[in-house]
């Protein structure tokens, strides 16, 4: 009996949490396309597997995008380029800085994925994430000089920063 029980123990295939999103060991999530703002299921019937390299274990597939999905895409991020080239400095510096204070929430949330799909180790993981907020600390201070005047070396014309981005 207790035989029985180790057996059935050790067969079970307990739920896992990964990140936000739950499955049990013998299933693999699935990443959906994001396009206009939105999560979309692919239509593609061609995925790739993405590997825990430490146990070589299938831990999630993601799309081929297909080329009507890749057309949407790339529509999509010339109209959001419209929009954002019209955004004011102060606003993307707003938004920068929520973007910033989110990796910073989720920072051990995010060290785990790099870890599951790396195969680094969690402190490794985890500086890898602090380091991905350099670029973005880069770009808030680079809003500050916006508006400072600029001298061509070629024409020695001055002109605001602001005219250049």
């Amino acid at each position: 009996m207790a035989a029985l029980v180790l057996r059935s123990l050790l067969n079970y295939k307990a739920p896992l949490q990964l990140g936000r999103m739950w499955y049990s060991s013998s299933s693999v999530p699935t990443t959906k396309l994001f396009i206009d703002g939105k999560f979309v299921e692919s239509s593609s019937s061609e995925w790739l597997d993405i590997r825990n390299p430490a146990t070589n274990e299938v831990v999630g597939r993601v799309p081929k995008a297909t080329q009507e999905e890749m057309l949407a895409a790339v529509d999509s991020c010339s109209r959001a380029f419209r929009s954002w080239s019209e955004t004011s400095i102060l606003s993307r510096q707003q938004i920068f800085l929520r973007y910033q204070q989110l990796i910073k929430d989720n920072i051990k949330e995010l060290a785990k994925i790099i870890t599951l799909e790396q195969g680094k180790t969690l402190a490794d993981a985890e500086g890898d994430v602090f380091r991905g907020l350099h670029p973005s600390f880069l770009s808030l201070r680079l809003s500050r000089h916006a508006n400072v005047p600029i001298i061509s070396r070629k024409t020695g014309s001055i002109r605001s920063a602001a005219a250049c981005s």
